[in-house]
């Protein structure tokens, strides 16, 4: 099974939700929301600039959950 990135940017933002952690400038957070910050982050990952570290933190909780279902099934 794998993993697709919009599943995984979904969990994301209702675990966000969840917790009541707020984005700048909206009322809830959408997966594209994530998904910017995301792809932001890899690509300024040398220059050790990091954007919304508690988000990017929520997203590899989630990684890391789904991986290890997905192996716990095997």
């Amino acid at each position: 099974m794998k993993l697709k990135q919009q599943e995984l940017y979904q969990l994301t933002v209702d675990e966000l939700n969840k917790r009541k952690i707020l984005p700048f400038s909206a009322r809830n957070w959408s997966w594209q929301n994530v998904r910017q910050i995301d792809y932001f982050n890899q690509k300024n990952k040398s220059s050790g600039q990091i954007k919304r570290s508690d988000v990017m933190n929520i997203l590899k909780e989630i990684t890391i959950k789904k991986l290890d279902e997905i192996r716990e099934r095997k």
